[in-house]
Formats: structure tokens, sequence, C-alpha cells
């Protein structure tokens, strides 16, 4: 479903502004222990840290230097990897995710990384979006076990931990395990439904509102974008997010007057345009859907989700005999 709301990325920019508070220094009495496994074949084994490796290092430029300064393939080089690799991956560098994650445990390695569960999530995620879902199902599978309680994370898995909430952990891993038809996925979903919310709470509802909205399970986001839109009438993002969710929903003649409420406050906004367009096509008014689907391509020309046509079959005013 196309995303237009501030709090899409709720979860994960929480996530990341607790990055700050990690224990950082590999090796530190303060920080995880790097790993729970012997280091690779070669590698150097744990012993002092290097200089660029001790104290509280900031994110991301003190793991950097501690990634530099470590030998490849040793316990400070995989725990710097590990840190950096989640930090990059929350804030959507996916590429260079990616690189650091395989820096400390390459897809396919006999020696399997026990990570944080924060680590495989995150990991997961990356994958996913970079088309590699094979690379990250494990991953996404260890996260939901031990949130089910059929796992455990290890006292001394390597990695960031900050009391992340279940609903984050799983708004990163759920997508992976539809994208795969996991079985897993089913029991991961109900997890997330039996989770408590505030229904007050707007950054809670649209949350989870938005989730749901990710992974397509209309039905279940309708009550979460309705609360959330009954809770802050007047953000026309979350007024567009439950017009178009209407419509996706076949109730084309409830989303129209959310639809209009979200262009009337903000008319600069491509994307409400395109609901608008979509809630008048479902509701055979072709000729206004056409007209609001033009504004919107005119405020967003290079927007490929509003390149393609609207379905759009006239409806008959039955009294005056023509059609709209």
């Amino acid at each position: 479903m196309r995303q237009v709301g501030a709090v899409a990325a709720t979860a994960c920019i929480a996530l990341l502004g607790a990055l700050s508070a990690w224990p950082v220094a590999a090796g530190s009495a303060a920080a995880p222990t790097p790993l729970s496994a012997p280091p690779p074949a070669g590698g150097a084994a744990q012993g002092t840290a290097p200089a660029a490796c001790q104290g509280r290092l900031a994110l991301p430029e003190g793991y950097e230097a501690c990634l530099a300064d470590a030998a490849p393939g040793s316990t400070f080089a995989i725990a710097a990897a590990v840190q950096l690799g989640t930090w990059y991956g929350l804030g959507g560098e996916i590429d260079e995710a990616a690189r650091l994650f395989e820096l400390a445990d390459p897809p396919g390695d006999a020696r399997r990384l026990e990570g944080t569960v924060l680590y495989h999530a995150v990991r997961a995620d990356t994958y996913r979006q970079l088309g590699r879902l094979a690379d990250g199902i494990e991953d996404a599978r260890r996260v939901v076990a031990v949130l089910l309680g059929t796992e455990e994370e290890a006292a001394d898995a390597v990695g960031p931990s900050t009391g992340e909430p279940p609903e984050a952990l799983l708004a990163l891993v759920l997508p992976v395990l539809k994208a795969a038809d996991d079985p897993l996925y089913g029991e991961g979903l109900a997890l997330l439904e039996a989770l408590p919310t505030d229904m007050d709470d707007l950054v809670q509802v649209a949350g989870r509102a938005t989730v749901y909205q990710q992974l397509e399970e209309y039905p279940l986001a309708l009550p979460w974008t309705r609360r959330a839109f009954e809770l802050a009438p007047e953000h026309s993002a979350l007024a567009n997010n439950y017009c178009y969710l209407l419509v996706l929903l076949d109730r084309a003649d409830e989303a129209l007057p959310v639809c209009d409420m979200a262009v009337a406050d903000r008319p600069d906004m491509a994307p409400f345009h395109h609901s608008r367009a979509a809630a008048l096509a479902a509701l055979g008014r072709c000729d206004e859907a056409g007209a609001a689907l033009d504004t919107a391509r005119t405020l967003a020309p290079g927007e490929r989700t509003f390149a393609d046509a609207l379905t759009c079959e006239r409806s008959w005013n039955v009294a005056a005999g023509s059609a709209r």
C-alpha cells in the first residue's frame, strides 16, 4: 500500500534514536561479549582490544574507527560490523548495511553468528529490501521464535539490544516471512494482534496501522487507521491513509469525503490527489477521477505510481438518465 503518513517509520526511528545509548566497546566491561563462538579460522583471538575499540564509542564514527583498526575476522571487527550494520540498516542505508553484515557473518558461512534479536531483525529486513529474501529468512524466523518463546536469545549474543518492543521487531520481519510464504508468518501476525496498545496514543495506533498496511492486511488495518484519523483528524496524511484504505476495501463512498478533507488541507500533495482520483474512479465519476489524476501527475511528474491509468466504469444518474 502506498504510504504517505509521517508516522510510517515510527518504530525504526525509535530504535535508531536509542542507538546512541548503547555501550559500545567490544571487550569493555559495559559491552556485550562479542561472540559466543570462536573467531573464524586464521582470525585474531579476542585478546586486548585495539586502541580504537576501547572506551565508549560514538555511532557511527567510533565503530568505523574500531573496524578499521581491528584485525579482519577478529571478534572486535565482527562486533563493530554488527553494530554498524544495524545502525545503517535502521537508517535506510541498506547497501552499506549488507556489506557490514557480510563482514560480520557471510550468508551461508558454517559459523553462524549468534546475534541479538534486533540484529537479526534488521538484517532480515535489509536483505528483503535488496531482493535477497533467502539470505534473510532464517534471521526472520529466529526473531519470531524468540518472541514466541520457543527459542531464547543467548546471554552473550553479539550486537545491540535496547529493550526494543516486540511490535518494532515484528514490523521488520513479518514482511520477510509473508514474502517467503513461511508458516511462521501466521504465528507472528497472531502475536502482533495480541500485543496490547493504548488506543489513545496516536504514535502506537498509527504505527500498528502502518504495519498492517505494509503487510497488505487491509481488514486488520482498518480499525487502527480509522482510530488514528479520529485521534488527529487535522493530520492530512492520516486522513489520506484512511481514505485510500477505504478505497482498497471497496468503500469508496465513505472514502471520498475523507479524501476531500486531505486535499483541501494540503492541495500541494500529489498522493492525496491520487487517492481522491482512486475514490472517484471507484464511484464511476470518471471525468473527475481523470482531472484528479492529472493534478497528481502535474505535482509529481516523475512518480511512477501515478503513471498507470485508473480503471473507471461510468456510473449512471438514473434520475437524469445520463452517464456521469
